[in-house]
């Protein structure tokens, strides 16, 4: 094509040491002879992380709004009061009404809602999914 053919001239008509920057200049990179310096691998490296937070950030969105789906289902199949009130048994389950004293003084009151924390819950807080079921949201059939 055009571009082993531009590769081709350019090869003829330049210096060799001089090559690599006009490739680069032209828009293709990657082909100086020492290979990728550290500053490329760093850069992978920091992508690769960024980009498996982003897509966690994703599958967690999924999972909660899957388990908003569920709770619309499990009204549909045994009632929306039956649901909240089952919903509402497991709220006091899992989160204490008063904390201790000590554990307050600390600051330590449980997970809090909303924030930068709530991108990588994977169940919505159960006071919204019950706030969701009074409010009809998150029809099973839509």
């Amino acid at each position: 094509g055009n571009m082993i053919g531009a590769l081709e001239v350019l090869q003829r008509s330049v210096e060799p040491e001089l090559m690599p920057e006009q490739l680069e200049a032209m828009g293709i990179s990657g082909v100086r002879k020492g290979g990728y310096g550290m500053g490329y691998f760093v850069t992978v490296i920091v992508t690769q992380i960024l980009l498996g937070i982003l897509a966690s950030m994703v599958v967690y969105w999924y999972s909660r709004r899957r388990e908003y789906r569920a709770d619309a289902g499990g009204a549909y199949l045994a009632g929306r009061g039956n649901m909240i009130g089952a919903l509402e048994v497991l709220q006091r389950s899992v989160e204490p009404e008063h904390m201790p004293e000590q554990l307050e003084a600390m600051g330590i009151s449980g997970v809090r809602k909303g924030g930068l924390r709530m991108l990588f819950a994977s169940h919505p807080p159960i006071e919204d999914r019950i706030a969701a079921l009074r409010e009809e949201r998150h029809a099973a059939g839509s």
